[in-house]
This record gives C-alpha cells, structure tokens and sequence, in this order.
C-alpha cells in the first residue's frame, strides 16, 4: 500500500490504468484511492482484479490531489511487487 502520491504539484489528476509489475502467478486485487490532504482518510475504490497470466493492466477512474494504491493477493500464495506504473490525466488546478 502506497498513500500521498503526487502525480503533477498542485494539481487534480485523474487515474485512468494501473499497470503492476509483478512475478507470480496469483491474482491480486489492486485499489486505487484518493484523498484531499496529505493527512486526510482515503477514499478507496471497489477492489479489481489483475491476473498476471492473463492481464497487463487494470482500468480505473479515481480522480483526486493525493493518490492511493493498495494491492492485495490471497496469504498462502507466493508473489511480489517489483513497482507499478499509472496512466493519468489532469483535471485541474488544485
């Protein structure tokens, strides 16, 4: 789970792709969120499902300052997160 992100200073981004990098062969839940200030609770999105074998990306809109992202994947399977990337576009000066 990574929380804060700044894609462009002071500005409102909306991300649109999630693009994991991972070895494994689990699927993982991926969650994209947003919140207004550093501090502030997160508003999270459903949780989507990206299957390794079968997917490269998973489509999203969530629109805020400060992005969230949260991956999950079931406790008994083997994987790990090299890095993500993210497809966004700005929506507004914040």
């Amino acid at each position: 789970e990574r929380i804060g992100l700044v894609l462009e200073e002071d500005c409102i981004v909306q991300v649109i792709e999630i693009w994991p990098e991972m070895i494994g062969e689990t699927q993982l839940n991926v969650q994209v969120g947003s919140h207004a200030t550093p501090d502030g609770a997160v508003t999270w999105s459903p949780p989507r499902s990206f299957d390794p074998a079968a997917d490269e990306k998973v489509d999203v809109r969530v629109t805020g300052r400060y992005i969230a992202v949260r991956f999950t994947g079931a406790h008994e399977a083997q994987w790990a997160l090299s890095g993500f990337a993210l497809r966004y576009e700005v929506r507004g000066k914040s």
